[in-house]
């Protein structure tokens, strides 16, 4: 929201909470805003990979895949594959790894009665509090193969098939 508060330009038209970030309630929230604005939506922006999904899942029914910008976060193996296919055209990752080893430092940190690292404080609305910050990479068609598949997050084969091979 702060970028967007930078570009005047960009208009918002719909800014939707889903519990559990439910893919079929993103699916319909699409649909809905697609309905409202007669298909003239230039992008969804999703919080996870699973909410990017149902957006995907609406345009395909409209037939506006690859023409309505997409993204997500997680990665997830569904959202790569779209991703690959081009019905959606960005991802966020975060490296399990790294989030695995700061958890793990934390952990120990605490367990040793020792400070704690933080990045940076966050407002939550009752305090500041300290986070933790993980590393966040784009990922993009040309990004699969580097983030996802050679970091292992998921196998070749998965993201693109048993027989088929990068391109």
């Amino acid at each position: 929201m702060s970028v967007l508060k930078k570009h005047p330009d960009v208009k918002l038209v719909v800014k939707q909470y889903h519990p559990g970030w439910s893919p079929n309630l993103a699916m319909a929230t699409t649909e809905n805003a697609l309905t409202q604005y007669k298909n003239n939506i230039q992008a969804v922006i999703a919080n996870n990979s699973g909410m990017a999904r149902g957006a995907v899942q609406a345009l395909e029914e409209q037939k506006l895949t690859g023409k309505v910008f997409v993204a997500g976060a997680d990665s997830d193996l569904a959202a790569i594959r779209d991703v690959v296919a081009g019905k959606q055209q960005f991802e966020v990752f975060i490296s399990i790894n790294d989030m695995a080893r700061r958890a793990a430092e934390t952990a120990m940190a605490i367990a040793l009665k020792q400070d704690v690292k933080h990045d940076s404080l966050v407002e939550n609305g009752t305090g500041k509090i300290k986070t933790i910050n993980s590393p966040v990479f784009p990922v993009d068609k040309d990004q699969v193969e580097a983030r996802i598949i050679k970091t292992g997050f998921h196998a070749r084969e998965s993201v693109y098939g048993k027989t088929a091979s990068r391109q």
